[in-house]
């Protein structure tokens, strides 16, 4: 989505104004009766953005990049979305899981309730050391570099969902998601509102990634939106409303209906395939092939190993090797210049 604000030259995902298909002002109520439609036009981008007042900017802080596609024709990733959702959801069930085991201790034994959920992500999720334990702020946290994988793979779990079924059987996912599963990782705790944030969550998304296969008609499906946003938002009660409502819930709610309406089957923007090509060249860049050679001494074995570090060290900076080269050439030409 940060892509996609700059090519459009909208402001960032934190500000007021901080959805890339409409102009609601994020701090004002959530309207559930009117909603809200796609209302951005190129002709207001070019316009607005050079405006002093905030009001009038409506979010352009610049002059779109690509000023030819029509912002009806902006996708966002289905992905993404899901990932990003899910993301607020699972905070909210940890920070019910701290409430009820209602203590600073460090000490797992004395949290019964997240030492089950440690157990859960460990075991069944196969996430490795899920948790951040901070001694300074006697708090326990989830970590947060928990990749795509894992998070689908957490909803999977919770639902006993096949590998298949998040993204091509629809009535599966509706059957297992209405079940109080959670209910049943968690025994001494009450999350049945939860459970069923988390299980029509899970079906809605199906529905939108198998449009073709939906039961229900787009009107239906809207309002069954807005009442899950509805439940989302009793269950994450917030002094700030700004804070509740993501723009990836908002999208989500407000705006998947018309978007389906006008493109239908949108799961045919998933980015996951280039997702996983991306870790594929990282996981390539930062591999180090160790060969020894004895005719060089073992020279290249040792060449290989710095080339390696050299290649993670540099990373960190966000520049290349080969800008390096040319900085140095361009240094060494201005010396003898």
């Amino acid at each position: 989505m940060k892509w996609i604000r700059i090519v459009l030259g909208l402001d960032a995902s934190n500000s007021d104004y901080c959805c890339f298909l409409c102009t609601c002002y994020f701090k004002k109520k959530t309207d559930f009766k009117n909603g809200y439609k796609i209302n951005r036009t190129l002709k207001e981008a070019n316009r607005c953005y050079c405006e002093k007042k905030k009001e009038e900017r409506m979010g352009y802080v610049r002059k779109p990049i690509i000023d030819f596609i029509d912002f009806m024709r902006v996708m966002f990733d289905t992905l993404h979305l899901f990932i990003r959702i899910s993301e607020q959801l699972i905070w909210i069930l940890m920070a019910k899981i701290n409430e009820k085991d209602a203590t600073n201790s460090m000490d797992l034994e004395h949290r019964p309730n997240l030492k089950i959920f440690k157990t859960f992500l460990e075991e069944k999720c196969k996430i490795q050391n899920p948790l951040v334990f901070n001694t300074k702020d006697k708090t326990i946290k989830l970590r947060k570099k928990i990749n795509a994988g894992q998070t689908k793979k957490i909803f999977e779990c919770f639902y006993a969902l096949d590998e298949n079924d998040m993204d091509e059987n629809v009535h599966t996912i509706n059957e297992k998601a209405n079940k109080s599963s959670l209910q049943k990782v968690f025994p001494k705790l009450n999350l049945l509102v939860e459970n069923k944030v988390f299980g029509r969550f899970l079906t809605l998304y199906g529905y939108m990634v198998n449009y073709s296969k939906m039961p229900l008609d787009l009107g239906a499906y809207n309002e069954e939106l807005k009442l899950w946003l509805e439940a989302y938002l009793k269950l994450n009660q917030k002094e700030d409303d700004k804070k509740e409502l993501t723009p990836y819930i908002h999208i989500f709610v407000f705006h998947t209906s018309e978007i389906l309406a006008v493109h239908g089957n949108i799961h045919l923007f998933n980015t996951q395939g280039l997702e996983k090509f991306n870790d594929v060249v990282k996981q390539y860049y930062r591999r180090s092939t160790n060969k020894r050679n004895d005719k060089d001494g073992g020279e290249n074995f040792v060449g290989q190993i710095m080339n390696c570090v050299n290649r993670n060290e540099i990373e960190k900076f966000g520049v290349t090797i080969r800008e390096i080269e040319h900085k140095i050439i361009r240094d060494e030409r201005r010396r003898y210049d």
